[in-house]
């Protein structure tokens, strides 16, 4: 008897969605061609599918995905005309609002958390926009000034005023 509870003991925590996870990821383990996006749209419908098992609710409503830390960027044209980019911060890669929508669709990821990037600095005003054109897609997390004259306080104000009003 003994033997047996010792056997189950590395389990005996572990709910049915970790157990359930385990088997389903240990198919899908990265392999050095893997690249970590293609991981991510592998699994991910297999983990929302053992979540939904392991939780008694299979059948119903699927799982939303989100995405925790998305920055998003002016595409040069877009900085140009109304969003340059601070000096020195100019992106090399692409990070627009419509190529993050179609890396999210292929994802099937349903919404993003955007944290002003550094490309920007303090100027809000791109990611205001697109909280504002997708609020049902995007939430949004400022990058606080600390400028010792406390403009970054006001800048704060400012932003929090102008989002609610959305």
């Amino acid at each position: 008897m003994a033997s047996s509870s010792a056997a189950a003991a590395p389990y005996r925590f572990l709910s049915p969605l970790a157990t359930t996870s385990r088997t389903l990821l240990s198919s899908i383990l990265p392999t050095p061609a893997t690249t970590r996006r293609r991981l991510l749209l592998s699994s991910t419908p297999a983990i929302c599918a053992a979540a939904m098992a392991a939780s008694g609710k299979a059948g119903s409503a699927p799982c939303k995905v989100v995405d925790s830390h998305l920055h998003v960027w002016a595409s040069p044209l877009q900085a140009a005309e109304n969003y340059p980019f601070f000096p020195g911060q100019e992106p090399t890669l692409r990070g627009d609002v419509d190529f993050l929508l179609e890396c999210m669709d292929e994802a099937r990821v349903d919404g993003a958390l955007i944290v002003q990037p550094i490309n920007h600095m303090f100027d809000h005003s791109l990611v205001t926009s697109v909280l504002k054109k997708y609020p049902s897609k995007f939430i949004g997390c400022c990058l606080a000034n600390p400028a010792d004259d406390g403009s970054g306080i006001k800048q704060l104000e400012h932003l929090i005023v102008q989002v609610q009003s959305f």
